[in-house]
């Protein structure tokens, strides 16, 4: 079950709270291509995943931002029309905590547990700035409102394979001759 997410709303959240869940899920249209910065902060080891799809899926998982506890990090992507999914919850770099906080409010329906649940180390609150920004012409990598050389010498720059990187305007999982055609096609815009 994912909630609405309003872009440009501040959202403050906990991984623990309102029931038992062990990630916090958001989705949210994009109606024309655009910048989006998804901020989070986390007082606990959190994980950021923006994916695209429909809820019953596929979902095709775009990128992924690790935090710190007690810090913070940022998704900034540049996003197509559609309809993406955003969920946070507690990870490392090396593996997710999906049970890594026990849940101190009792689910709706059910008997409390017994014993009562301990705290964990963290209290599972987060806060997530989501911010929309100005539409993005396709092939626009430097975001400075026009199609030219600064963004075909982007693309070069990321040349090769790569993790759902901007440049790779085909998807095709590498930035290559076709991304810059793309560009080039689209110059001047």
């Amino acid at each position: 079950m994912h909630d609405a997410l309003a872009l440009g709303v501040p959202v403050k959240g906990s991984v623990t709270g309102d029931g038992a869940r062990d990630v916090d899920a958001f989705i949210f249209p994009v109606e024309e291509r655009r910048s989006v910065r998804l901020e989070l902060h986390a007082d606990f080891p959190a994980q950021m995943v923006l994916a695209l799809g429909p809820c019953e899926g596929p979902l095709d998982t775009i990128v992924e931002a690790l935090v710190p506890p007690g810090s913070s990090a940022a998704i900034d992507r540049v996003l197509d029309p559609g309809d993406y999914r955003l969920t946070i919850g507690m990870a490392v770099a090396t593996r997710t905590l999906r049970n890594g906080q026990p849940c101190l409010e009792v689910e709706p329906g059910t008997e409390p547990p017994d014993p009562a649940p301990v705290p964990g180390h963290f209290q599972g609150i987060w806060w997530l700035q989501p911010d929309l920004g100005a539409p993005v012409a396709f092939g626009d990598l430097d975001r400075d409102g026009r199609v030219d050389f600064g963004d075909v010498s982007l693309a070069l720059l990321e040349f090769g394979p790569c993790n759902a990187c901007e440049a790779d305007l085909d998807l095709n999982g590498v930035v290559d001759f076709g991304d810059v055609a793309l560009i080039l096609l689209s110059f001047g815009g």
